[in-house]
């Protein structure tokens, strides 16, 4: 069904049940066997899809292939990959990202239980097909929950970016550092907005249009070291208002200390604070500007608990009627 949150599989001779979760830009296959415990020769399933409008059929590919059947991996290329139809995933779930994941209509799904013999042959099942939409916002027209990728580990940035090499190129290995930080990575901005994902790109778009539109903007900031993001603070001014984070969770134990002092003269909060700008003062320790009053952070207000945001990486709203944005990251 269109526009459903997840569809079902309609072959009710197959030897399982296949639902599929719509999520943003992805979706998520799961299997169910329907009687017991697959049989022996049972070695996994096949995923194919279409394209909204289209006729091609495309398989799914898998990284694992059968002893025998695989490639070898050469130094500094990813691994191969082969057509999940040779080489069936075996699992009962997978999640799988479209490479036209925006486009309008259905996309249909078929998944398919393989099993193999003495020889080594490959046969098929009987296959479980379903049609679902797929949209890159959480519900559209409505809302957006944006999130960063949180796939560093993931084989597809090895694919892109290098792995851990190349994300030694693209962050700092001390997050103090960040706010000065230049990558060496050649392809350091697709690989940004590949990591940043809908958050990084929204919280950018968001303060871009605060600044041309001279809206007022409120931030709680738990961590402060984008200079992306820091510079578009900056670039609001006097319409900025701004609690950043200044805990301390240092620790001292058999004479080595850990943790971070968030208030400490060099810490990325701070240096983000001292940035030349209309306003955007660093708040004392233990104080906090009740929301509805002007004027600088940190000139006046009660005391507070400590500032702690245990949140998704950013959520934005627009008050169109008075140009207001409130922004809360960590």
């Amino acid at each position: 069904m269109a526009g459903s949150s997840f569809v079902t599989g309609a072959a009710a001779t197959a030897l399982f049940t296949l639902k599929i979760y719509r999520g943003e830009g992805m979706v998520l296959l799961a299997m169910n066997w329907k009687n017991g415990q697959p049989p022996a020769n049972f070695v996994g399933f096949s995923i194919e899809y279409c394209d909204p409008g289209g006729s091609q059929v495309w398989p799914v590919k898998n990284r694992l292939a059968f002893p025998g059947r695989s490639k070898p991996t050469k130094k500094g290329q990813a691994a191969e990959q082969y057509p999940s139809t040779e080489a069936p995933f075996q699992i009962f779930r997978w999640v799988h990202f479209p490479r036209l994941a925006d486009t309008p209509g259905l996309f249909t799904y078929r998944v398919t239980p393989k099993f193999m013999n003495d020889e080594g042959v490959l046969s098929s099942g009987i296959a479980q097909e379903a049609k679902i939409e797929i949209y890159s916002e959480t519900d559209p027209g409505k809302f957006n929950i944006a999130f960063t990728r949180g796939y560093v580990s993931s084989q597809a940035f090895a694919d892109k970016f290098g792995g851990e090499a190349g994300l030694k190129k693209l962050i700092p290995a001390d997050a103090d550092d960040g706010n000065e930080f230049k990558s060496t990575h050649p392809d350091a901005d697709r690989a940004y907005a590949w990591m940043g994902f809908e958050a990084r790109q929204r919280i950018c778009d968001l303060l871009d249009a605060a600044a041309q539109d001279k809206a007022e903007v409120m931030v709680v900031a738990f961590e402060l070291n984008l200079p992306e993001v820091i510079d578009r603070l900056v670039a609001i001014g006097d319409k900025l208002r701004i609690i950043i984070d200044d805990s301390s969770n240092l620790r001292t134990k058999d004479g080595k200390t850990t943790g971070k002092d968030k208030g400490a003269p060099g810490s990325a909060e701070s240096r983000a604070a001292a940035r030349p700008r209309g306003r955007m003062p660093r708040p004392a320790r233990g104080s906090y500007p009740p929301v509805g009053r002007k004027g600088p952070v940190g000139d006046h207000g009660t005391p507070p608990s400590r500032i702690t945001v245990h949140r998704p990486p950013a959520r934005a709203a627009l008050d169109s009627s008075n140009r207001r944005i409130v922004l809360a990251t960590s």
